[in-house]
């Protein structure tokens, strides 16, 4: 017997939308790298009444604009 509801937990996608704890976590870096990315326009967030969001795209987008790393110090 299937338990409709542990498959559908399973299929649930990753949020779209993070917090900027969310989005730290998601790179890898501090809370207030994030929020100095943000200032500095290398990352849009949106506002959403006192929340601050930035989207998965964005976050990908800013990971794909990276330089890659060449090896050395």
């Amino acid at each position: 017997m299937t338990d409709k509801n542990s498959s559908s937990a399973r299929n649930v996608e990753a949020p779209r939308g993070f917090s900027v704890a969310q989005a730290a976590a998601y790179l890898g870096i501090c809370r207030a790298r994030v929020y100095a990315l943000v200032r500095s326009g290398e990352l849009e967030a949106r506002k959403l009444g006192a929340r601050t969001i930035i989207l998965r795209d964005e976050l990908d987008r800013f990971l794909d604009s990276l330089p890659p790393f060449r090896g050395g110090a």
